[in-house]
């Protein structure tokens, strides 16, 4: 498995498909690879640094990329229900720089043959 092209990744961020994105940060699209099939997985945190940590770059991309699509892109704080919620779009971006964790150019493939990128 290889790791993602990060400029289609941009773009499908840009183009508004934070939920799509999500679902393949969480393994919840139906273009999503099994668990063990693939390499593009955060390293194991070993020490108490975790803000720079993979695993929580991931975490905290995966919380904005939730974010963005329940309220949109142009909101940094919300509320519902009695929470609140932030976005984080440094960690979006800082996880596109470490090559987008736990999503593969392969998942990617079979989202844009069924959803393609604009021209």
């Amino acid at each position: 498995m290889s790791k993602p092209d990060i400029e289609i990744v941009r773009r499908l961020y840009s183009e508004g498909r934070a939920k799509d994105l999500h679902e393949l940060i969480t393994g919840e699209s139906p273009f999503s690879l099994p668990w063990d099939q693939g390499d593009n997985y955060p390293q194991q945190c070993v020490d108490r640094n975790f803000e720079d940590h993979e695993g929580f770059i991931c975490r905290m991309a995966e919380e904005h990329l939730w974010f963005v699509a329940e309220f949109g892109p142009s909101v940094s704080k919300a509320s519902r229900h009695g929470k609140y919620y932030s976005s984080y779009p440094e960690y979006f971006y800082k996880w596109l720089e470490i090559g987008c964790k736990r999503v593969h150019q392969e998942e990617i493939d079979a989202y844009l043959k069924t959803c393609p990128l604009k021209l």
